[in-house]
């Protein structure tokens, strides 16, 4: 065999291995699917992912909780949680923002094309992706528009404080300028010991939030409707170092979160039913 062809052959082979490098396979089963989907493609887009659960309330949406400890929890009344849905999505590079906005659409496109009711949208604000919900089957079985708490408007008044009751001051006020309930869950370690001085005037909780949280390495939100409850649970993680699309992230060296709200009745991170 010449030399030339020996050339031919590694640079076919090297052609080749780069495309199935740039190559990714999103293939999800879950009660929220999009989220569990949005956790396996959010290394590759070296961006914080924030994600904003859909309120489910139709029938259709909906199963019966089998257990009965959750079932004694809500004191008789009906207990249920989404049900499952899947989403399936291959995608190529992403180099570039507008191709990682772009996955993010195809995969808003995926979802809807496999998925039960709702709908979202994806925005990039404060240097980090928002997935948000934007529409939901209503009770009465037609589609109606949801509101994103974060984007209320808030005030607090300037002070020093410990973190976490900064974000609780935060949610408090989210509740009450959206007339949904939200409520804290998760907080990483050392964000909810630190204190600060800090305020709100007039500014979306989504901004405040990620102003307050700025420091240091970037800090995610995943805010999930907990259907036994009905309110929303705001849950705060902090976002893992990027590595490489085929590489391996370095371990994390984060405290165990702070839990002000009993974690159980979030059913995120419940086995998704069979």
């Amino acid at each position: 065999m010449t030399n030339n062809n020996h050339f031919a052959i590694a640079s076919l082979f090297l052609f080749g291995s780069s495309l199935m490098a740039q190559t990714h396979t999103v293939n999800v089963t879950d009660r929220r699917p999009l989220l569990a989907a949005l956790d396996q493609i959010k290394r590759t887009l070296e961006k914080p992912v924030n994600y904003e659960d859909v309120p489910c309330e139709h029938d259709d949406d909906l199963e019966p909780v089998l257990d009965p400890r959750i079932r004694a929890s809500i004191n008789g009344r009906p207990a249920r949680l989404p049900k499952n849905g899947s989403v399936n999505l291959t995608f190529g590079s992403v180099a570039s923002e507008s191709q990682k906005l772009l996955v993010l659409n195809d995969l808003l496109n995926a979802y809807r094309r496999s998925y039960r009711s709702g709908d979202f949208r994806v925005e990039l604000a404060n240097d980090m992706y928002y997935v948000v919900a934007t529409k939901t089957k209503g009770i009465d079985g037609k589609q109606r528009d949801v509101a994103s708490p974060m984007l209320a408007r808030i005030t607090i008044p300037y002070a020093k404080r410990k973190v976490v009751d900064t974000i609780e001051l935060i949610v408090t006020e989210l509740s009450k300028a959206s007339g949904v309930r939200v409520l804290v869950g998760n907080v990483p370690f050392g964000h909810g010991i630190e204190t600060i001085n800090f305020g709100v005037d007039r500014e979306t909780g989504r901004n405040a939030l990620a102003r307050l949280l700025s420091q240091g390495r970037p800090v995610s939100y995943k805010l999930i409707f907990d259907t036994l409850i009905n309110s929303y649970m705001l849950n705060l993680k902090v976002a893992s170092r990027p590595s490489p699309i085929n590489g391996t992230a370095a371990p994390s060296t984060e405290a165990p979160p702070v839990s002000s709200r009993r974690k159980w009745l979030d059913p995120v991170g419940q086995p998704a039913k069979p």
